[in-house]
């Protein structure tokens, strides 16, 4: 059995004063200093209830469970959330032994912490978005990028070009100029997708396959 636990890092809250007013706000779970991640403490706490729950539950069968620790982002956040830790529970057993941290972090482009841990991949990234900029100039298009590292190599590269008003003619030469300089940022083994946006609908794709080593291309 698997199981994730969805962790907010934000609450949102709404009161309303004697007039009927409604006012709204986002408290964070960890407020202090004390290097103790609170998100993640009370994760595990949950988890060890949840173990209890499920058996003492007849009706599930007892089976070893896995378990990951999920905090999600906050709503204004461009990139996703955070895997915390993973635990695997024996089947018998009904308590959790230990935690492993989950080493998989998530950054934009462009961004100074994308720069500091990764130089060479954001220097790539900014020769493609200036690339694309400069053949496309009357569009103004609007190039960010996520990117997914696990124990502090990339393992996933997701870009979206944002390109409001294009025509059918722009967007396909738009998709040829992404296929020939998709080239200065792939690897061999860390599968690319780029999106090309207009007006917040996709309307072309140009994917890099690691496995197959073929680029696809195409309007949507």
């Amino acid at each position: 059995m698997s199981l994730a636990i969805s962790l907010n890092e934000f609450y949102d809250i709404k009161v309303a004063d004697d007039k009927g007013l409604i006012y709204t706000d986002q408290v964070k779970v960890d407020t202090n200093d004390d290097n103790v991640n609170d998100v993640e403490k009370y994760g595990k706490e949950i988890a060890e209830i949840i173990i209890k729950d499920i058996r003492n539950n007849k009706k599930i069968p007892n089976v070893p469970i896995y378990i990951t620790l999920y905090q999600e982002s906050n709503k204004n956040d461009i990139i996703p959330g955070i895997f915390l830790a993973e635990t695997f529970i024996p089947e018998e057993e009904d308590k959790i032994d230990k935690w492993t941290d989950i080493d998989i972090k998530n950054y934009t482009f462009p961004s100074d912490s994308l720069f500091s841990l990764d130089k060479d991949t954001y220097e790539k990234l900014l020769i493609f978005k200036e690339d694309i900029q400069e053949g496309f100039k009357h569009l103004n298009p609007k190039i960010t990028g996520q990117l997914r590292y696990e124990n502090g190599k990339l393992i996933d590269l997701k870009i979206d070009v944002n390109v409001p008003l294009i025509n059918d003619t722009e967007l396909i030469g738009l998709l040829q100029l992404v296929g020939t300089r998709i080239n200065t940022i792939l690897s061999d083994y860390i599968p690319v997708t780029i999106r090309i946006i207009d007006q917040k609908q996709d309307v072309g794709i140009v994917i890099w396959d690691p496995i197959e080593k073929q680029i696809y291309a195409t309007q949507i």
